[in-house]
């Protein structure tokens, strides 16, 4: 093994190098994140998509590596370029263990946004309460829009919380409205908005007629 910095040879258990001083860890993660951004790079013009089996096996070599002794940047990384893996080559069921790696990376990273959308939105690995309860800090310390947002809403409202899913969504479309004009505004908010309102409507009248 040699410093990736200087070329000079490494100890197998060293880390710094002897030579230049480097941080031997962070060389390595620095080496791993270029290797996942090119991976998920696609260039302009082509409609290749990026190959299937170094994606795969860049990934797992990675994952060995480092194990849960990651940092959050690259445990975010690794999460991201699996979604992208299953984007490109991975179909129907065989997409949840793919799913679950990237939930598990995710966690290790920190990021509740990314984290609380994907237990919303794939239907495999859906966990409406963590997702609630992510997407919902994330709601309370927002003063300002992000698409984020619009999942929280979404959440309560597959978890059958129909008013608050209105209350949340027509909170976030006032946000969304001082930030963009017109046309402009998502339409998110507002179509979950709508959607919890008459859900909630036909729950009352169900009740009504028992």
């Amino acid at each position: 093994m040699f410093c990736s910095n200087c070329g000079h040879e490494l100890a197998p258990d060293a880390l710094f190098c002897g030579s230049c001083g480097a941080n031997i860890m962070a060389l390595k993660e620095h080496s791993a994140l270029e290797r996942l951004q090119d991976l998920t790079t696609v260039t302009p013009g082509t409609t290749a998509l990026p190959d299937r089996e170094r994606m795969l096996s860049t990934i797992e070599e990675i994952e060995r590596d480092f194990g849960s002794e990651v940092t959050p940047s690259l445990a975010d990384a690794l999460a991201g370029t699996i979604l992208c893996y299953v984007t490109f080559h991975v179909r129907g069921d065989d997409r949840k263990p793919f799913f679950e790696r990237a939930v598990r990376w995710y966690r290790l990273s920190g990021n509740r946004g990314a984290l609380g959308c994907l237990l919303v939105e794939e239907r495999l690995v859906r966990d409406l309460k963590e997702a609630i309860s992510l997407l919902g800090k994330i709601y309370d310390e927002s003063d300002r829009f992000e698409p984020t947002l619009c999942l929280y809403a979404e959440a309560l409202y597959k978890d059958g919380q129909y008013v608050r899913a209105y209350e949340a969504a027509m909170h976030i479309h006032e946000l969304a409205a001082l930030q963009f004009d017109g046309d402009s505004i998502p339409s998110m908010p507002m179509q979950t908005a709508a959607k919890a309102q008459r859900a909630e409507a036909r729950r009352l009248k169900k009740a009504a007629r028992q």
